[in-house]
């Protein structure tokens, strides 16, 4: 990719995607938070959607998100009042 292009990756969000981390050191997965209420995971070498986690009641709009060291979990937050 030369710089300065985009490619969108993380089409599939109903709303706005506000938190996004890589799985570092590994790098090949990306986590998207969105004020849809969602955690999504993507491949980040393709861009392919994996899997999505809709956050619970309580939850307004996920607003931080990221992986533990493993890489095996996911970590999000919402916007408190």
């Amino acid at each position: 990719m030369q710089c300065g292009s985009y490619e969108p990756i993380v089409i599939g969000h109903k709303n706005v995607v506000y938190a996004i981390a890589f799985n570092n050191p590994f790098g090949d997965k990306i986590v998207t938070g969105s004020f849809d209420k969602t955690a999504r995971i993507w491949d980040a070498e393709t861009g392919e959607f994996e899997c999505q986690k809709r956050m619970g009641k309580g939850c307004r709009l996920v607003t931080a998100i990221g992986f533990s060291g493993s890489g095996k979990y996911i970590a999000a937050s919402d916007a408190a009042e």
